[in-house]
């Protein structure tokens, strides 16, 4: 499996609603692609986000990735709505057993 890290901070005149129409359409391309397997979201509190989106392949990220609608959306990203970005990518070892979740570890933020 591979973990796909992105981290991002808002510009202050990022337009909200714009952001959010756009992550919509981006999730409703991601969940229907070949290998995808989850994503989830998470606000720091110092506004820093950070999604983990998990893929079975190296090639299903790629295929995310450069999917041309994407393409475009990473653009925009750049431009209108993130003052910093940061992408990494990581594959992972499965636990021996289920990591049960921890209470308060985070504050998940809505999609």
């Amino acid at each position: 499996m591979i973990v796909a890290m992105f981290r991002t901070y808002l510009k202050p005149q990022a337009n909200l609603n714009e952001l959010g129409v756009l992550h919509q359409k981006m999730h409703a391309i991601v969940t229907n692609m070949p290998g995808f397997i989850s994503v989830k979201m998470f606000t720091a509190e110092d506004g820093e986000v950070l999604a983990l989106a998990e893929f079975d392949s190296l090639d299903a990220l790629k295929a995310w990735k450069e999917h041309p609608e994407h393409v475009v959306a990473q653009q925009r990203g750049r431009e209108e709505f993130f003052a910093a970005r940061t992408v990494s990518s990581a594959f992972t070892v499965p636990p021996a057993a289920p990591v049960p979740p921890r209470s308060g570890a985070a504050r998940r933020s809505s999609p």
